[in-house]
């Protein structure tokens, strides 16, 4: 009888220290995650500014907009945008530039742009645009959004 107790005693002792390393694993692994995030988010911050003075820089060609997003961290936000914008009739091809914050839009020869549904696919991703820059006559005109 006590050598069951203890062999049942011991296979416990096993299982606590395993789930004891088990959880401190997720735990080190939230903190990597929540550095990560921190890091992401104090670099989007530091290039908003630049984002924001980037305004009288902005030339936009014929056929194109451009827009200024907050939000883009990484390259799968980039890759969100530019699929949800490329199922859009109106679309050519999208640019996402992280670092600058901007969404470069080449419309389709003979199609109207819709910046509304622009506005709608962008910010159903999580992403805030705020300035639209377009070609009206041969010149850049940017507007807030």
């Amino acid at each position: 009888m006590k050598k069951n107790f203890f062999k049942w005693f011991f296979l416990l002792l096993v299982i606590a220290a395993v789930i004891s390393v088990a959880v401190s694993n997720v735990s080190k692994d939230q903190t990597k995650l929540s550095k990560d995030y921190s890091s992401n988010v104090e670099y989007m911050h530091s290039h908003e500014a630049e984002a924001l003075s980037m305004d009288s820089s902005v030339v936009v060609e014929e056929g194109y907009v451009v827009l200024q997003v907050n939000g883009f961290v990484c390259e799968l936000c980039g890759k969100k945008t530019r699929k949800a914008l490329s199922e859009l009739p109106f679309i050519e091809d999208v640019m996402v530039n992280i670092e600058k914050q901007t969404v470069t839009i080449a419309i389709k020869e003979g199609f109207a742009f819709d910046e509304n549904l622009v506005v709608k696919a962008i910010k159903s991703h999580g992403f805030s645009p705020y300035m639209i820059y377009k070609n009206v006559d041969g010149k850049t005109i940017a507007r807030e959004i």
